[in-house]
C-alpha cells in the first residue's frame, strides 16, 4: 500500500486554507525532482493538460475541454528540491493560491510533498479532488517513465 497523508488545515472560518499531501513515489529522489522541476512539461504529467508554455517567469496550462491556467514560477530551489508557483489567472475563482512540489528522499524511494494555500477557504472543497487526481497522474507518470 502507498503512503499517503492528507489534510486541510485551519478552521473553516479562517479565509485561506492549506492542503497538504504526501505521497510515496516508487522512483528515486533523483527522478522525481528531475520531473517535478521541467516546468516546462509538466502537462505530461497532469492528464487534465493538453499543454504547457512557458514565457519569463510564467506558466499557461492548456486545459481538457478548455481554460486554461496562468502560473506565475516563483522559484525552482534545487537544493531543497522545491518548486513553489502560484496560480494568478484560472477557472478557480481564487482569491489567493500558492503551491509548492517538493521531493524528499525516503531510503531508495521518493516523497513528493505538494502544499497548498488557498483564499477563499471554500475552493479547498473543490481543490481537494483535483489535487488528489493530480498526485495519481503524476505518480503514474513518473513510475511509468522510469519502468
Amino acid at each position: 500500500m502507498r503512503k499517503t497523508r492528507s489534510n486541510v488545515r485551519r478552521p473553516k472560518d479562517f479565509p485561506i486554507a492549506t492542503i497538504y499531501r504526501e505521497a510515496e513515489i516508487d522512483v528515486s529522489v533523483d527522478k522525481l525532482w528531475e520531473a517535478l522541476s521541467d516546468v516546462a512539461n509538466v502537462d505530461k504529467l497532469l492528464s487534465y493538460l493538453e499543454s504547457a508554455e512557458i514565457d519569463g517567469d510564467f506558466r499557461t496550462c492548456a486545459m481538457d475541454g478548455g481554460g486554461e491556467l496562468r502560473e506565475l514560477i516563483v522559484s525552482i530551489d534545487q537544493e531543497r528540491r522545491r518548486v513553489a508557483y502560484s496560480i494568478v489567472e484560472g477557472p478557480f475563482g481564487f482569491e489567493h493560491h500558492s503551491s509548492s512540489w517538493r521531493a524528499v528522499a525516503d531510503g531508495d524511494k521518493a516523497v513528493f510533498i505538494w502544499e497548498t494555500d488557498v483564499m477563499p477557504h471554500s475552493i479547498a472543497e473543490v481543490l481537494e479532488p483535483v489535487i488528489d487526481q493530480s498526485i495519481n497522474d503524476i505518480r503514474a507518470a513518473i513510475e511509468s517513465a522510469a519502468a
